[in-house]
C-alpha cells in the first residue's frame, strides 16, 4: 500500500500510512522503527504543509513519545516545545492536538519537578473539559495527573479535591469494581 501511495505521489496518504506503521511499532515496542516512521511522515507533512499545521504537531508529539519511551528526556522536550511553537504560531489551541502537546509536555515537565508542567497540565486540562463530555476518561486522566503534579509540588489539598473529582468520574465510566 505504502509502494503504491509512493508511486502514485498522494503525499498525505504517504503521510497517514507512515503514521500509522509509527503507531504499530510503537505498540509491538518496536521503538526505531517506530520513530523512523514518525520521522518519514514528519519529512512528508512538512513538505506538503507550508508553515504550522496539526498534523506536523501530531508527528512532533508521537516522536516526543517515542523518545520518553526511550528515557530521552530532553529528546522528548525539543519536539514537544516545537508542537507547541506551531500551536503557538497561529494553529489554535481548542482541538485534540494542542491538548495532547500541552498535556504531553505538562507531564514531562511535571516528572522533572518543574512548575511550568503544573500550568501546561492544567491549560489541556481545560483544552480537554472544552472537546469532551463531562466525566470522559480524557477529562479524568489529565485530572488524575494534574493532581500528581500538585501533590509533587506539596499541593495536597488541591490534588486531593481533584483525585476526589476524577475518582468519581471513573467509577462513573468504568464501574466501581474497577481498580483505578
Amino acid at each position: 500500500s505504502l509502494d503504491i501511495q509512493q508511486k502514485n505521489g498522494d503525499p498525505s496518504s504517504v503521510s497517514s500510512i507512515f503514521v500509522n506503521l509509527a503507531r504499530l511499532k510503537e505498540d509491538q515496542n518496536a521503538l526505531e522503527e517506530a520513530e523512523t516512521y514518525f520521522l518519514n511522515a514528519l519529512e512528508t507533512d512538512k513538505s506538503i504543509y507550508e508553515g504550522p499545521h496539526l498534523y506536523v504537531v501530531d508527528d512532533l508529539n508521537g516522536l516526543g513519545s517515542l523518545a520518553e519511551k526511550q528515557a530521552q528526556s530532553e529528546k522528548a522536550l525539543q519536539y514537544y516545545q516545537e508542537a507547541l511553537a506551531m500551536i503557538e504560531a497561529g494553529l489554535g489551541d481548542q482541538n485534540r492536538f494542542a491538548a495532547q502537546t500541552y498535556i504531553k509536555l505538562g507531564r514531562l515537565l511535571s516528572q522533572k519537578q518543574d512548575q511550568e508542567g503544573i500550568f501546561f497540565l492544567h491549560k489541556g486540562l481545560k483544552v480537554q473539559e472544552t472537546l469532551n463530555a463531562e466525566g470522559s476518561l480524557q477529562v479524568a486522566l489529565t485530572q488524575r495527573w494534574l493532581a500528581e503534579a500538585w501533590r509533587q509540588n506539596g499541593e495536597k489539598a488541591k490534588a486531593d479535591s481533584l483525585l476526589q473529582i476524577c475518582a468519581e468520574a471513573l467509577k462513573a465510566k468504568k464501574g466501581t469494581d474497577h481498580p483505578e
